[in-house]
């Protein structure tokens, strides 16, 4: 089945956009790592590595609009994640002088 939209992703971001498009009648294919979220019926599931170029270019084949709504890997947890959302942590309790 081809898909003009593709969206790697099946979290709420991917979610919401999968079940938009696809109230609007278009046709959209999801891409996981598992390969299965609660889309909505008629969304076609794809699983694979979208780290791996070879698989992600497979997925995307054919597509007229590529979705990119993976998170950003992290490995070291909280303080690697503060480079991505530096104003979602709490500020210091003392702050330097004009702050």
């Amino acid at each position: 089945m081809n898909a003009e939209h593709v969206i790697f992703g099946t979290g709420a971001i991917g979610l919401a956009t999968a079940a938009v498009l696809h109230d609007r009648g278009e046709s959209v294919r999801m891409v996981s790592r598992s390969g299965h979220a609660a889309a909505p019926d008629g969304v076609q599931m794809v699983a694979g590595n979208a780290a791996d170029p070879a698989f992600t270019s497979a997925a995307a084949a054919g597509a007229r609009v590529v979705y990119q709504t993976l998170n950003p890997p992290t490995t070291a947890g909280r303080r690697s994640s503060r480079r991505y959302r530096p104003g979602c942590w709490p500020q210091p309790a003392r702050p330097a002088p004009g702050w």
